[in-house]
Order: structure tokens, then C-alpha cells, then sequence
């Protein structure tokens, strides 16, 4: 809230919510503020700093985005990279707004507490349900579990390897990552091979696993979090039920991101259903 209050001191984000913001909207926003700053505005010191506030705030809400989608382990580990580019001498401004801010030492402080005490995120204990239910029902199933953040596939796969019912295995895309490398085509060929062949029986999958690339059919997906993008959201779905009968399950926190995602995506995909629906009829 506070860094909202000073972004809006500014001049700008008058119409971002102090209560809720949408990383959508502060993408457009620093947009803005970038084309203002390459203008004749760019001697006006304010515009500077609108652009700091804004990028300190594109921070505080992707961290709350993963508290609220992901848990704890995901926040402490976004957490430790900034301490960890802070600590190698990055001297961004909004970095350094960020880390100094009483409010986000705290926040620092309270997640590694309930780190220490194992305490997540209500969704990893339901996921472990919805799995066992699965192949307790039907040995054989085949699952997908779509997961937006590449750390958390990261986790879940640590999580679910604990279960000896559950086979999971990892597949992204090809990009390295900060202490998370990618996976060539080769290697997302054989993984495909060895899912289908059933060494694996749970792909946990990022974004890479929605399109292109020729996954075989599918008992069950299980959205870790919605999707607001209602592209993603129909390509996830149709990742089952495309011979035999398949569900779906998505997972979402109440009150939280998660509901904002699902019902921005539905509505999406309601209006393109009607527009689509005129475009037949016309």
C-alpha cells in the first residue's frame, strides 16, 4: 500500500487500486512512464522517480503473487535471489527500495519463521490428495500439472517425489535459469517417450507444455494456479480428454490472486465464445 502512495505522489498510477494490482496494469504502466522519460518530460525529476516506484512495486506484487499462488518456499526463494543480486553489488534503485523497506525486512523475517517450520501452502497437500485419488482409481493414468513459475515445478517436483504411488518428472523449456537449467529438445523428446511408456506418470509441466509440442493423451490436468490469459487456459484444458473422457482440476486459494486469475480468464473466454458465435452467424 505504501509504495503505491508514493508511485501515485508522482502523478502517476492515479488508477492503480492501493488494495489489489494487477502486474498487467504496472507493465503498462512502466510503459508509459519509459515513454514519458525518452520525451521532453525527462528532466522533470518526478517522472525518474515514478519509474523506481514503479518497478519497486512490480516487485512487492509478484512477491505477493507467490505467497498467495505458491506459498512460502516459493517467496523465500524470490526473496533469497534479490538478497543474492543485492549481495553481488547490483545497485539497482528499485532493488535497493525494496530491501531497505521495513515493511519487506518483516515480511523477509516472517517467511523464513514459517519456513523453518515447514508451513507452505494448503495447495501441496491437496495436490498429494487429488494424485493418490487418481492412481489409486486407475494405476495407468497419465497426469499433467501445469505450474506458471518454473521454481515451483522446481519444488513440486521435490514434494511429490516423496510418494512412491507418484512418478513425477520436470518439463520446461530450453532457457537456462538461475540454478535451473532447461531442457533441450532432446531431452523433452525422451521425457514424452518415457511418460507415455509409463517410467513417469505425472509431467509437471511450465507454460513450454500448453502448445507445440506433442504431448500424448491425458486422464487428468490439474492447474496449480489459474491462468488469466484465456489462450492458456483453453490449451491447458485440451490438453485431456481429446479420445477418451478426461478432467479437470484447478487449484485456487480463496480470496486470493488465484480467483482473480480464474474469473478474468472464464469471462475472456466468454466474450470470445460471443464474438466468435456473431462472427458465424454474420
Amino acid at each position: 500500500r505504501g509504495q503505491v502512495l508514493a508511485l501515485k505522489r508522482t502523478g502517476y498510477g492515479r488508477n492503480i487500486l492501493p488494495h489489489f494490482q494487477r502486474i498487467a496494469d504496472l507493465i503498462q504502466l512502466q510503459a508509459y512512464i519509459r515513454r514519458d522519460f525518452n520525451s521532453r518530460a525527462r528532466k522533470n525529476p518526478l517522472v525518474f522517480q515514478a519509474a523506481i516506484k514503479a518497478a519497486a512495486l512490480l516487485k512487492v506484487v509478484h512477491a505477493l503473487t507467490l505467497l498467495e499462488t505458491q506459498g512460502i518456499f516459493s517467496l523465500s526463494d524470490y526473496f533469497e535471489k534479490m538478497h543474492a543480486k543485492q549481495e553481488k553489488g547490483d545497485k539497482t534503485k528499485s532493488l535497493a527500495l525494496i530491501m531497505k523497506a521495513g515493511e519487506i525486512q518483516k515480511a523477509m523475517q516472517l517467511t523464513e519463521e514459517l519456513k523453518a517450520k515447514g508451513i507452505n501452502h494448503p495447495k501441496i497437500n491437496k495436490l498429494v490428495e487429488i494424485l493418490q485419488k487418481q492412481f489409486s482409481e486407475n494405476p495407468e493414468s497419465r497426469v499433467i500439472v501445469f505450474n506458471h513459475y518454473r521454481d515451483s515445478v522446481k519444488s513440486l517436483l521435490k514434494e511429490l517425489e516423496k510418494f512412491p504411488e507418484i512418478k513425477p518428472v520436470r518439463f520446461v523449456g530450453q532457457a537456462n535459469k538461475e540454478n535451473d537449467k532447461g531442457l533441450s529438445q532432446k531431452q523433452q523428446a525422451k521425457t514424452i517417450i518415457e511418460f507415455k511408456e509409463g517410467k513417469f506418470n505425472t509431467l509437471i509441466a511450465s507454460s513450454v507444455g500448453e502448445e507445440g509440442i506433442d504431448i500424448p493423451q491425458v486422464d487428468l490436468v490439474v492447474f496449480y494456479e489459474p491462468v488469466p490469459s484465456e489462450i492458456r487456459f483453453i490449451q491447458r484444458r485440451g490438453r485431456t480428454g481429446r479420445l477418451n473422457e478426461g478432467k479437470c482440476i484447478i487449484l485456487m486459494a480463496k480470496g486470493t490472486r488465484d480467483e482473480a486469475f480464474y474469473w478474468s480468464s472464464v469471462s475472456k473466454e466468454k466474450k470470445d465464445r460471443i464474438a466468435f458465435q456473431r462472427m458465424m452467424l454474420g
